[in-house]
């Protein structure tokens, strides 16, 4: 679930609402679909101020041979792999839209209604995040039972800041999604 998302020009103009984004990393941001280790743009914590840099997706988990690329809100905080990384180094990960693939293959694309960047509750490490995953709402619990933990710009603040409200924050309804399903002529998943 979240394997892929988009980031778009108008996705990083709406960024610049919530943190400065250093023009060193704007000419280092790949646009366009973000793949698992894919670099991508994060927003994160510093010295009680907000900082954007750029992470790869996925924990690469030398046991698993594998990159890890979303953690459960339900269990984040019972999970080795996880948990440290929730209490100190939380992050959102912006983005234009996600995807998600349906039983025939055909990429589906969910964006937040009005607006142009949603802001996806993740945790970092090192050089590498993951996102976090709650169960669907009523908008996309027919695509997949599993959707991100989309927040606001207000929650995605104390979501970075303040480790009892990120705790509140895992578990939120995600708010109700748009979705378009591709034209044939697009990419399937297979």
């Amino acid at each position: 679930m979240c394997g892929r998302f988009l980031m778009n020009e108008e996705a990083l103009a709406a960024v610049e609402n919530f943190v400065k984004i250093p023009r060193l990393i704007q000419g280092q941001l790949d646009l366009g679909m973000i793949f698992p280790s894919n670099p991508s743009l994060v927003i994160y914590e510093d010295g009680n101020d907000f900082k954007a840099g750029i992470k790869h997706f996925g924990f690469l988990s030398e046991k698993l041979k594998k990159r890890i690329i979303n953690a459960r809100a339900e269990t984040i905080e019972e999970k080795w792999m996880f948990k440290n990384a929730f209490h100190h180094q939380r992050c959102v990960i912006p983005c234009a839209l996600f995807y998600e693939w349906n039983s025939a293959k055909e990429r589906i694309s969910f964006t937040e209604n009005g607006h142009p960047v949603m802001y996806l509750a993740g945790i970092w490490m090192k050089d590498d995040f993951v996102i976090l995953t709650t169960e669907a709402n009523s908008s996309m619990e027919r695509f997949h039972h599993r959707m991100p933990l989309i927040l606001t710009k207000e929650q995605s603040e104390e979501w970075i800041l303040n480790y009892s409200e990120a705790s509140k924050l895992l578990g939120i309804i995600p708010p109700a999604l748009r979705y378009h399903i591709d034209t044939p002529k697009q990419a399937t998943l297979f």
